[in-house]
């Protein structure tokens, strides 16, 4: 007997829906378990393409912070030893897994270039440091580049990939959950004040500098989550730690749901997950 249309939505929902949950470290945990099943189900609604959203980073050199060109802290060409390299086996595991489903999976791989711009060039000249912000930008121009050509070679099926940079824009929401910023500012006190971040430069803690930064960082992560939005809502976090980077996400009213694949496993029994 022949399946109704119905059915085989079902079935093919059932089928994508399982291999995407079985990547998702904290399972039943995961606040947006509800959420995860909607976006699939409005992106297999348009088409037999599922699209997974995956934030990365610049690379950069700590030490060149204490030499005379604090700019060249951002690398120029991507190498992998970076954050992206421990992320490429499962992402190409879930475009095999889904496409053995007949599933097209775009990866749409957006880098994360304004930070220093956005929210902590105010933290770094509490321990001096003056950057030239035209090479800065040059840098960060030219290691996107590199970074694009190097990730069509490494997944499986060639990404999307586009630098935050050329969507910027500023943001005029007003951050109110006062919890979050307390969290992101307690978190930017241990990295950059008790840690070699830096390169060891000794960040000294200024309370409203903090204060100011955790809420540029929450507004330039809100602005994000709206890329996530615009392509299909889906994103595979990256960051710890991990709820609360999605929280960030979401702060400014993206309507969007986090997978998590690479929590360790020492991590789901710690207050890591939060």
């Amino acid at each position: 007997m022949q399946e109704t249309g119905s059915k085989t939505v079902e079935k093919k929902f059932a089928a994508v829906s399982q291999v995407i949950l079985a990547y998702d470290r904290i399972g039943e945990s995961n606040p947006d378990s509800e959420l995860i099943d909607e976006k699939i189900r409005q992106q297999l609604s348009v088409g037999n393409k599922i699209t997974l959203t995956v934030f990365t980073c610049l690379d950069w050199n700590p030490k060149s912070l204490t030499g005379d060109k604090p700019e060249e802290f951002i690398l120029t060409e991507s190498r992998s030893q970076d954050l992206f390299t421990p992320r490429i086996k499962k992402i190409n595991s879930m475009q095999n897994d889904l496409g053995s489903l007949g599933i097209d999976c775009e990866i749409l791989l957006v880098i994360g270039d304004t930070d220093i711009q956005d929210y902590f060039q105010d933290v770094l000249k509490l321990g001096n440091i003056e950057m030239n912000y035209k090479k800065l930008i040059e840098r960060q121009n030219q290691y996107c580049l590199s970074f694009t050509q190097r990730a069509g070679n490494i997944l499986s099926i060639e990404p999307t990939v586009i630098k935050y940079g050329d969507y910027r824009q500023k943001s005029n929401t007003e951050v109110v959950d006062l919890g979050l910023i307390e969290e992101v500012k307690s978190g930017m006190r241990i990295a950059y004040t008790q840690s070699k971040f830096f390169g060891g430069i000794n960040i000294p803690y200024d309370e409203k500098v903090f204060e100011k930064a955790a809420f540029g960082k929450i507004s330039l992560y809100g602005q994000q989550g709206y890329i996530i939005e615009k392509n299909g809502g889906l994103v595979l976090q990256t960051e710890l730690p991990w709820l609360t980077s999605t929280r960030m996400l979401k702060s400014a009213g993206a309507n969007i749901a986090a997978i998590y694949p690479w929590v360790r496993k020492e991590e789901l029994s710690s207050d890591t997950i939060r």
